[in-house]
């Protein structure tokens, strides 16, 4: 699902390799965390680099939060907000300039992620 190999070019955009949760932990048999290539660009935002359809690197935003449709009471979970440029540093530099910032989808609720 998301690539753990870190290039020269991400880890100098400010990525590394950690544990996320897993997004599909809610199937049988999945591991409730797994390995991604994260850059954290606010408390609250991060990059993620993930495969494409066409098996290609993307990179896209991620908010801890609820969208505007989500029913009352749902709990934030990370949500992706938009895909990002696909050279590493220049999807890093998106990212920064809309933390904080609504953006394509409505966010209304932005909370501090649970530690990992």
């Amino acid at each position: 699902m998301f690539p753990i190999d870190v290039t020269a070019d991400e880890r100098a955009a400010g990525f590394e390799v950690t544990e996320i949760e897993n997004p599909q932990a809610h199937y049988m048999g999945q591991a409730e965390k797994i390995g991604a290539v994260v850059c954290q660009v606010g408390e609250s935002d991060r990059v993620i680099k993930g495969r494409g359809a066409d098996g290609g690197i993307t990179y896209g935003l991620k908010r801890f939060a609820n969208y505007g449709f989500d029913r009352p009471g749902t709990p934030p979970d990370w949500k992706l907000i938009r895909i990002l440029s696909p050279e590493p540093r220049r999807a890093v530099e998106e990212a920064r300039s809309l933390v904080g910032r609504d953006v394509d989808v409505k966010v209304i609720t932005r909370v501090p992620p649970p530690p990992c």
